[in-house]
């Protein structure tokens, strides 16, 4: 029986994506989305009645294109607006200080943290003393103290806790937090700071936030979960959950790096292979049961009794699962196929997965963006072109002579395929590359995927039914588990198992998708020679991302101040190819990695494999929290300190990486100059002025110059230490780094008349609890003709000077706040001679309007 041609849906499916892709990337264009659908759809309109069916191909795919282009940026905007509806009252919430007094319904079954849990809360009411109101709308609740059992799946309960919008930290090549919570409908985050500020209100109960059959389903889930974690020890426990519920909260965290060091993480998402085993062995043993009785046999149709069971199986798996887009992909191609076998009508694996991606991305467009969704498709995509050399590597299983190096040849085929088709990705998301990676999966494939996955799926159903026997089956599982955690772990720890790389362009992992396309369709249908050639293109552009350029020399002065919320941390790309960082950032009180989080992802974007200095400006978490990661996964050639020591863990952790990766650490007690590239890099220590303040006066100060330009970064200085280097002579500088965040304690009066700085910058955390920058401050520099960019509010603030003028710019905000941030904006400051030691007065300033917001 012929089935559908896939390109019918594949074409349509790439073309709406792009209209996905084009609306996140280009809002407001709503107008050209209509034109284009009205104009597609009369083209092909045009065409099924002018031409002739030879003539309409080219011209009728260009139409389909244009339509569902169109199409895909529309459904972009109305998932945009429909989210920010639906979040509107918790967004406009969170823009009152305080705690919040909340009723809500707990949707799901809570993980755990470093501190307490995570929970998925449907909001149902505010009380304050105005009254009680409804409010709706999905909040991710952070509950410090409490247990994952303490919060039951549809549970009602009343809390207090402080609301904050989730943003991304708006640095090119950050994790995208914005899109991972809106694909749970989620733009609010709450916290609560205690478990007594939390009460239980109501038990579990449906209602218009959680179905009944969905309720059962997390409340399983969630026990399935207690039973994991009251069973199993670490590090098998967190193994044991990710492989059998994809959740990863449970895992260690040198674990997990262990498996994404190997390349094989995948093994920790559940997939198609989960699905597949699933729903083999609820329609595998219904089909064997019915076997057994005679009535069965003459009255039912076996094979299409067992497809639905075992389609009923794959769907409630994958809602056990938290319905991930690893397992709604694999429900939909499991689903695809069996529903071609109940209605006795062929199914091509191409169409499958077509569907599948229709069907997510219709369900939530946001799913295109997801980094599990791109490395699944993709994955699933090659292997379905490379299925004919597969079939041919395979064999006949009949075929004895031969049989086992055949299977072993489609196993290394498979691994070559699936690794070579998310290679481009991993570059992309996570700026790695393991060659590590098919040696591991060829171990780790067979012995988890063949024997550990099977085990722990039949015990988790079992469970329901003798929970007994999945108790005896996960303590036998145990050794089994924490044997294969330490062998990973053993194999991460091997030199060169894993390299950080620069980022790819687009264009480069583009040519490389469709390089390596092309060669797997020439060699399935025996063009051997095309193929071949397709695929060296293909391995020459990944060789030359993984190789790792080197550091891009460009003539430019560049300053970066990244975005990093309270803290501070800068990116100086001096003349010649030299790059310094001073600070990367960092959270009191908090396991996030600012350095491996934000900074190193921002370094590997720009090309960067190497740091040849990195600055410490003083040992506070805040500065100094990702400086470890800085030095554990780039080539820095030397470290620069100011002789302060801390008993803060970070600060060791840095001294430690330090001695590790033998980087010399030099300290600075007297101030110098440094020549590095085509700049001058001088370094102005406390010296006599530390007896004038605390830690944060004793910062670093560095001045750069690159001929006429200048760049002042202070650290944390206060008024007292502002004083001392007034006294000193400080000359101007063009852009300043504003001291200590914008506090009250700094940019005195004195100082700013010293420096005159053509623009500032504040690295500040949106709405932090500091105040920072103090308003008093910002009227100051206002004062003083002086424009002030904002990290809070602008994003990364890059100033670039290219011989003849400063260019400042900002980062454009995530999508889905876009609509509410009016502070963006660029400033083009012109100079004919930029204040310098030499010269600080002379030329004429031109500085283009900025928003108002940024100097409120």
């Amino acid at each position: 029986m012929r089935t559908t041609d896939p390109g019918r849906l594949l074409l349509p499916l790439a073309a709406f994506a792009l209209g996905i892709a084009l609306g996140r990337s280009w809002p407001g264009a709503g107008a050209w989305a209509l034109a284009a659908g009205i104009g597609g759809g009369a083209e092909l309109a045009a065409l099924a009645r002018g031409f002739g069916p030879a003539d309409r191909r080219l011209p009728a795919a260009a139409a389909a294109v244009l339509l569902f282009t169109a199409l895909g940026q529309a459904a972009w905007n109305h998932r945009l607006d429909t989210l920010r509806a639906a979040s509107a009252d918790l967004v406009a919430l969170s823009a009152r200080p305080g705690r919040h007094v909340l009723t809500g319904q707990v949707l799901r079954a809570p993980v755990a943290t470093e501190d307490g849990v995570l929970a998925l809360v449907a909001v149902a009411a505010l009380h304050d003393p105005a009254g009680d109101r409804p409010l709706h709308g999905r909040l991710a609740l952070a509950v410090r103290g409490l247990a994952p059992e303490d919060l039951e799946p549809g549970a009602w309960i009343r809390f207090a806790c402080r609301l904050k919008p989730i943003r991304n930290h708006r640095a090119p090549g950050a994790f995208d937090r914005e899109n991972r919570w809106a694909t749970r409908d989620v733009r609010v985050a709450g916290f609560v700071d205690h478990p007594l500020r939390l009460l239980r209100a109501a038990a579990p109960a449906p209602s218009g936030a959680i179905s009944r059959a969905r309720l059962r389903l997390e409340r399983t889930r969630a026990r399935l979960l207690g039973a994991l974690r009251a069973r199993l020890p670490q590090p098998a426990r967190g193994l044991a959950v990710a492989m059998t519920l994809g959740e990863k909260a449970e895992l260690e965290p040198a674990v997990r790096e262990a498996f994404a060091r190997t390349g094989i993480g995948h093994l920790l998402a559940v997939s198609g292979l989960h699905l597949a085993m699933v729903a083999l062995f609820a329609g595998g043993g219904l089909a064997w049961c019915l076997r057994r009785s005679r009535w069965c046999l003459e009255h039912l149709h076996l094979r299409k009794t067992a497809t639905a069971a075992a389609l009923a199986a794959a769907a409630a798996y994958a809602g056990l699962a938290g319905f991930s887009p690893s397992a709604l992909r694999a429900l939909l191609m499991v689903g695809a196929f069996g529903t071609a076998l109940l209605a006795d009508r062929p199914q091509a694996p191409l169409n499958a997965l077509a569907l599948a991606g229709w069907g997510l991305l219709l369900l939530d467009p946001c799913y295109l963006f997801d980094v599990s969704f791109q490395l699944s498709f993709a994955a699933v995509f090659f292997l379905v072109l490379a299925a004919p050399l597969l079939g041919g590597a395979g064999g006949d299983a009949d075929e004895t002579p031969g049989w086992f190096r055949r299977r072993a040849r489609a196993c290394v085929l498979v691994t070559l395929v699936a690794t070579a088709a998310t290679a481009p990705l991993v570059a992309w998301h996570f700026q790695r590359f393991s060659p590590l990676g098919l040696a591991a999966n060829l171990a780790a494939v067979p012995v988890v995927g063949g024997l550990v996955l099977p085990a722990l799926l039949l015990a988790a159903l079992l469970w329901p039914v003798a929970p007994g026997a999945a108790a005896l089956a996960w303590k036998g599982l145990a050794p089994v588990l924490s044997a294969v955690a330490a062998l990973v772990e053993r194999a991460a720890a091997l030199p060169g198992a894993a390299a950080w790389i620069p980022r790819p362009g687009i264009l480069p992992v583009t040519a490389y998708a469709a390089l390596l396309a092309a060669g797997l369709v020439a060699l399935g249908r025996g063009a051997r020679r095309r193929g071949a050639i397709s695929l060296a293109g293909a391995l020459l552009l990944a060789a030359g991302w993984a190789a790792g350029a080197p550091n891009p020399a460009g003539r430019d002065l560049v300053l970066h101040v990244l975005d990093v919320g309270q803290g501070t941390s800068q990116v100086v790309e001096l003349p010649g190819g030299k790059v310094v960082v001073v600070d990367g950032g960092g959270r009191r009180g908090t396991a996030y990695d600012m350095g491996a989080r934000v900074v190193a992802p921002f370094l590997r974007t720009l090309g960067r494999t190497r740091i040849d200095v990195l600055v410490a400006s003083h040992p506070e978490a805040d500065h100094v929290g990702g400086l470890p990661a800085l030095v554990e996964q780039f080539d820095v050639g030397e470290i620069w300190a100011n002789g302060d020591r801390s008993r803060d863990e970070t600060w060791r952790l840095l001294m430690e990486a330090a001695a590790a990766r033998k980087v010399p650490v030099r300290v600075w007690r007297r101030p110098g100059r440094v020549t590095l590239g085509g700049a001058e890099v001088e370094v102005l220590p406390a010296g006599g002025c530390s007896r004038r303040g605390g830690r944060n006066a004793r910062s670093l100060v560095l001045r750069v110059q690159a001929g006429p330009a200048s760049l002042l970064l202070p650290g944390d200085i206060d008024r007292r230490r502002e004083a001392c280097l007034v006294e000193s002579g400080l000359p101007p500088a063009d852009i300043l780094v504003m001291p200590h965040h914008g506090s009250r304690s700094a940019s005195s009066p004195a100082f700013l008349a010293r420096v005159r700085p053509r623009v500032a910058v504040c690295s500040a955390g949106w709405r932090n609890a500091f105040g920072h920058p103090a308003p008093e401050v910002l009227a100051r520099y206002r004062r003083a003709g002086i424009p002030v960019l904002r990290t809070d509010r602008n994003g990364t603030v890059t100033a670039r000077w290219d011989g003849t003028a400063w260019t400042v710019t900002g980062s454009p905000p995530g999508p889905f706040f876009r609509a509410e941030a009016a502070d963006q904006g660029a400033e083009r400051v012109a100079s004919t001679a930029p204040a310098s030691a030499a010269s600080s007065t002379s030329g004429v300033i031109r500085v283009a309007p900025i928003p108002s917001e940024s100097t409120k």
